[in-house]
């Protein structure tokens, strides 16, 4: 596993499927650009199956990719879309105990 430290700042894929979103939130700190193609693919597995085995239109795809990430740009092709994204900005940290908050914030102000 990755360290925090270690992801990339922008990642790309010719093709995804949607075990990969989860992998390319933990490696993505910048930026990424994915092409999705929505239909069927030319190749077919050796059990038969298409080699795409999700074929979603976009509007199934989005709220996957923006549960991650933020849109950045989208843009229809004839055989699907692609997209950029961008990392969404952590949330602040927080301690859980209000006198470790008000401890900090006053060691903060008066610079000790």
């Amino acid at each position: 596993m990755q360290r925090e430290d270690e992801r990339v700042h922008s990642a790309g894929c010719r093709e995804l499927e949607l075990h990969a979103g989860r992998n390319e939130q933990r490696v993505t700190a910048g930026h990424g650009v994915f092409t999705v193609h929505t239909g069927p693919a030319v190749k077919v597995l050796a059990d038969g199956r298409n080699a795409h085995l999700i074929q979603q239109p976009p509007a199934w795809w989005l709220p996957k990719f923006m549960s991650r990430f933020e849109l950045a740009f989208f843009q229809r092709m004839p055989q699907g879309f692609w997209i950029v994204i961008e990392a969404r900005p952590r949330a602040p940290e927080f301690d859980s105990k209000p006198q470790g908050m008000l401890r900090k914030t006053l060691k903060t102000m008066l610079g000790s």
